[in-house]
């Protein structure tokens, strides 16, 4: 800018600049129904008034953008992945960009290879027999459910039959040069476990194993948070490693890794912990002098009461806090599960 340039001269320049952001944005934006901004911005006259008014107008079609990929939870995570993905080769392969396609299609056929022997492992019931009654049964219909399954998996593993087909005889000359490195697999397939909606539904799973007293069975609620801030601490180290050379898709990779996860965290998942916290946060935690004197078990599950686990209510009863929590839940009604007393605060 010139040392003499004034407002009026400034403002005008301003204003060419942002009508022509905003005709990019609103190319983009138009397909998921936002407004044309351009008519708007053409003919604004900017004042201190006015710039919040503009700033909203700019920031509805990303809005917009936003809600409508987290209403698509699979393309979102999809085009996370791709972003992502593109950034590493970007970041970690010299050559052969395209590497991100290849990882990501073989950790897809990887999670179904994994998906399907899990359902197969973990099926109970094998019984062809379909149970009308006490003393009726028909085979009729389970030997129909079990042909509509295995035709259901003899298509879908065409489909990967056919898929391999094409990588390996179509694709040959290419993934002779796919020659990713320990570093690029690694942060890739973390990354990967970390957004895939198969990994993600056992990951509660696997953290209820690990028994960590301060979740209180509150699994389904810390997951997604500890994966979202695995996620985005992996997307922010990135990010600033393509700083010193910056990409044409990072502004696409800091919208879509960085911007939109963040803003889901922090309005969807925090206050979702937040609320079920505050659900046990009047009912103090049991010492060791109560649990051996009570020497008691918990009257909703039934299970031997354990010291950093035990919540006291005021009418001196004791619960796990996580069956306390589901109980509030469910009655809505504040009662203490034994006595039926109205619980007050300490």
């Amino acid at each position: 800018m010139d040392k003499g340039a004034s407002p009026t001269t400034v403002l005008p320049r301003f204003t060419s600049i942002v009508a022509r952001f905003t005709t990019r944005v609103n190319r983009f934006a138009s397909r998921f129904g936002s407004r044309p901004l351009e008519e708007k911005l053409t003919h604004t006259e900017f004042s201190p008034t006015t710039m919040s008014s503009l700033f909203s107008q700019l920031s509805s079609p990303l809005l917009r953008i936003e809600r409508t990929l987290l209403s698509l939870p699979n393309l979102c995570t999809l085009l996370s992945q791709l972003s992502f993905f593109s950034l590493s080769d970007h970041l970690f392969l010299s050559e052969h960009r395209i590497s991100s396609l290849y990882t990501l299609i073989f950790y897809n056929v990887l999670t179904y290879c994994v998906s399907y022997v899990t359902e197969l492992a973990t099926k109970e019931s094998w019984d062809m027999y379909v149970t009308v009654s006490e003393t009726t049964s028909i085979k009729h219909l389970g030997l129909t459910a079990t042909k509509l399954v295995l035709e259901w998996t003899k298509a879908i593993t065409f489909l990967i039959t056919v898929v391999f087909l094409v990588l390996v005889v179509s694709l040959e000359k290419a993934l002779d040069k796919y020659f990713p490195t320990k570093l690029y697999l690694g942060v890739t397939f973390l990354y990967y476990i970390a957004t895939e909606k198969f990994f993600v539904a056992h990951f509660p799973r696997l953290l209820s194993r690990l028994d960590l007293a301060h979740i209180h069975g509150m699994e389904d609620v810390y997951s997604p948070i500890i994966l979202r801030t695995l996620t985005l601490t992996l997307s922010s180290l990135s990010g600033l490693a393509a700083l010193f050379n910056i990409p044409h898709s990072l502004p696409l990779f800091v919208v879509l890794n960085l911007v939109i996860p963040y803003r889901h965290l922090n309005s969807v998942l925090l206050p979702a912990l937040s609320a079920e916290l505050s659900i046990l946060r009047p009912y103090r935690l049991a010492s060791q002098i109560e649990l051996d004197e009570w020497n008691d078990i918990c009257p909703i599950c039934l299970s031997t009461l354990t010291l950093a686990r035990t919540r006291v209510t005021p009418c001196f009863h004791l619960f796990h806090g996580e069956c306390l929590r589901r109980y509030l839940k469910v009655v809505r009604n504040d009662t203490c599960p034994m006595c039926k007393k109205v619980l007050t605060v300490y």
